[in-house]
Formats: C-alpha cells, sequence, structure tokens
C-alpha cells in the first residue's frame, strides 16, 4: 500500500492540475493556463517548476514513511 502511495499522490495531483486548466477559476493550473492566454512565460515556467516541485516532495513523503515504518524491508 505504501509503495503504491508515491505513484498515486503524485499522479492525482498532476491531474488536479490537468483539471484546473480546463475549468477552474483558481489554483495551480488555472494560474498556469492564465499566464500561457497572455503569454508571460516567465510565470508559465515559475508554475511548471512548482508543480515539479510539488510532485517530488508528494513523491519523497512515501518513501521517507516506508523507510521508517516497515522496518521488514
Amino acid at each position: 500500500v505504501v509503495a503504491s502511495l508515491r505513484v498515486t499522490m503524485s499522479t492525482s495531483f498532476m491531474l488536479l492540475v490537468l483539471a484546473e486548466m480546463m475549468g477552474a477559476t483558481c489554483g495551480l493550473g488555472y494560474f498556469i493556463k492564465n499566464f500561457a492566454d497572455y503569454a508571460n512565460y516567465t510565470n508559465v515556467l515559475a508554475g511548471i517548476i512548482l508543480v515539479g516541485m510539488v510532485v517530488n516532495v508528494l513523491g519523497l513523503i512515501p518513501s521517507w514513511l516506508e523507510r521508517c515504518v516497515i522496518r521488514w524491508k
């Protein structure tokens, strides 16, 4: 369960950002899409980097949890 949590959390966050790009009026996906429409690519790149950082952190948390809690591995 803990091993698959890493992939599931990262994928769910990326899908949330994608859904925000399509139909939301706030959020990180809306931020990226809004600034892409106005050709402000510095903010678009900052948003993409932020998404990458959050996905990496969401991948590190379950691996840290697995390392600390599950001793028999």
